[in-house]
């Protein structure tokens, strides 16, 4: 029996979807996992472990909730958090101020659920469609105050019984908003679901509507072949305009202003999928929105040749790990993770992570897993947020957390004492759940909080104490001519795998129902009392047994560092 090695270099094709196990054909087949679970993957192709989540607060009374970013510079960054009849502020997860006055008082679940927002340097606005808009100003880091907006010159409209005004309380208010060429763009209005309003330039709250000046306030409808209601306004290079049944933009001509007596001639059909009422993300001048149904990301993009948009489907191979979102959000480039990732909160509670660079082809899906549910995410100065429901003491709580490369725990708090000791305060959140333990980068025996603390089988100096999570990866069945006929489905004899990692404290491999764990056990002077070392290099597996799909897993059994490079698979075939 012959024996033959073949390699996997990299995972660049994400978690594949199991109806596509049969495309062997493919490019992406030999770069793709049947699942990539609690694990980015890089660009240079490797797997890599997530974050741990950092434990930021319990929201109110552990009610759902909703996370709004706020940047007023660089330097002045806030976390606010909209629960039922409030709002709080957090700076470097600091609170620093809880609002609780009208009109922030009358928002209910639902309100802050489907609310959406803009913000211009010290203002943030609230729109839905059944709430008078809100302005909300920040004058210090403690000093945030709420008001309902009052529009001037709104627009009338003839429903039938006379002329009103397009917007108030009995017609309903505007479902979306943006600004864009200095104006205050307002979408899917209450009782007029295609209608597009706009203020006069520079004046964001005056929508007076005339066809006599250029800068004065715009109304226009969308005229279709059936009614689309306007989901969520992008600006862009032009005004991107996601509705139910397609997708529009408006754009001027070289040269041209958008005014009253030109707009009509710049909104423009362009795709027609129709999006979900997940807020769209846009980077590397694409805008990603999530189809109507639930269950396919697209990327709306500008083609310079054809001169339109084109909206193509990016989880075409990976369409499993779209499971309806709720929310999405993207972040840029940091240290350790080169390129765009997005992460698409699913209504299952995971969330699908995709690692995206258009010019390098690349789109790559993984999926987080955690012991609960994540209801909302969102990014703050490219730190990844979440809203996260968990079962704690057999109660139902609603943590903010944060990823934190940092840590190795999720629900993760940390402390620090200045000399070795047993006991730890701190970790109120926890009590009555057993948790696991990092102690000076040791694994130590789990432990259940009690009034905020526990006890260390050893002293230590800092400790971590949270809920644990694992990384899985999963190769696609082997497929490699041997004398130029393919062997899927054939019986193979299995010989060895051999993985080459980078700064890992433990994988596990399996194969054909069989485990095998190498050892990361260092020999020498002065390796007693000190932590397992960081290993990079290779990891051979002796296997056995027989199999038509030779497939590798590779797991953990504990939260420790978990960096896949590549991997070879030895088998032999006759």
């Amino acid at each position: 029996m012959a024996k033959y090695r073949t390699i996997q270099t990299n995972f660049v094709g994400g978690e594949m979807d199991p109806t596509g196990l049969g495309r062997v054909d493919s490019e992406r087949y030999g770069k793709a996992l049947v699942f990539a679970r609690n694990v980015y993957i890089q660009p240079l192709g490797g797997a890599f472990r997530r974050e741990g989540l950092k434990y930021i607060a319990t929201t109110t009374t552990s009610q759902a909730g909703r996370l709004v970013p706020f940047s007023f510079n660089t330097d002045q960054d806030y976390l606010i958090i909209f629960t039922p009849g409030e709002f709080k502020v957090y700076k470097d997860d600091v609170l620093q101020a809880t609002v609780t006055s009208s009109p922030i008082s009358a928002l209910t679940a639902t309100h802050i659920a489907e609310m959406r927002w803009t913000q211009s340097a010290d203002t943030l606005i609230l729109v839905h469609e059944d709430v008078q808009p809100i302005k909300i100003t920040r004058t210090s880091h403690t000093a945030w105050t709420a008001a309902a907006i009052t529009f001037t010159n709104i627009p009338s409209y003839d429903y039938g019984s006379g002329a009103e005004p397009v917007i108030s309380g009995t017609r309903g208010w505007p479902k979306s908003i943006t600004f864009f060429a200095s104006r205050t763009w307002l979408g899917g209005l209450g009782s007029r679901p295609q209608t597009l309003l706009a203020s006069k330039v520079g004046d964001f709250f005056n929508l007076i509507s005339t066809t006599t000046n250029d800068d004065d306030g715009l109304d226009i409808t969308i005229d279709d072949d059936q009614v689309n209601g306007i989901q969520d306004l992008v600006a862009g290079r032009g005004l991107q305009i996601f509705t139910s049944g397609g997708e529009f933009e408006i754009r001027p001509s070289l040269g041209d202003p958008i005014t009253p007596n030109l707009i009509a001639t710049q909104l423009r059909r362009q795709t027609k999928h129709g999006s979900e009422s997940v807020k769209p993300v846009s980077l590397e001048g694409t805008t990603l929105f999530i189809e109507r149904g639930g269950f396919v990301l697209r990327s709306f993009l500008y083609n310079d040749f054809e001169q339109n948009y084109t909206s193509s489907p990016i989880t075409t191979y990976n369409s499993s790990v779209i499971r309806t979102p709720v929310a999405m959000t993207h972040r840029a480039s940091t240290e350790g993770f080169i390129g765009d990732y997005v992460y698409i909160a699913n209504s299952d509670g995971t969330v699908a992570v995709l690692s995206y660079m258009r010019d390098q082809n690349l789109a790559a899906f993984s999926l987080f897993e955690t012991e609960g549910v994540v209801e909302d995410i969102i990014t703050l100065n490219r730190e990844i947020y979440a809203i996260v429901k968990r079962t704690i003491n057999s109660a139902t709580v609603r943590f903010i957390e944060k990823l934190d490369s940092t840590l190795k725990l999720d629900a993760a708090e940390t402390a620090t004492n200045g000399s070795p000791t047993t006991s730890w305060t701190g970790f109120d959140h926890l009590d009555g759940e057993s948790c696991s333990v990092f102690g000076d980068d040791f694994i130590l025996a789990d432990a259940t909080p009690a009034s905020g603390a526990i006890t260390t089988g050893e002293e230590v100096e800092d400790v971590e104490i949270g809920l644990p999570f694992l990384c899985r990866i999963k190769t696609v069945p082997l497929e490699v001519p041997v004398q130029g006929q393919p062997i899927s489905g054939e019986i193979k004899r299995l010989v060895y795998t051999n993985v080459r990692l980078y700064e890992s404290r433990q994988v596990i491999v399996k194969v054909n129902g069989n485990t095998f764990e190498p050892s990361f056990v260092s020999f020498g002077d002065f390796v007693l009392d000190q932590p397992v070392s960081l290993f990079s290099g290779w990891k051979k597996s002796y296997l056995r047994g027989f199999a038509e799909d030779a497939q590798v897993e590779i797991t953990q059994t504990e939260p420790l560092e978990f960096k896949v490079l590549s991997l070879v698979i030895a088998f032999g075939y006759r």
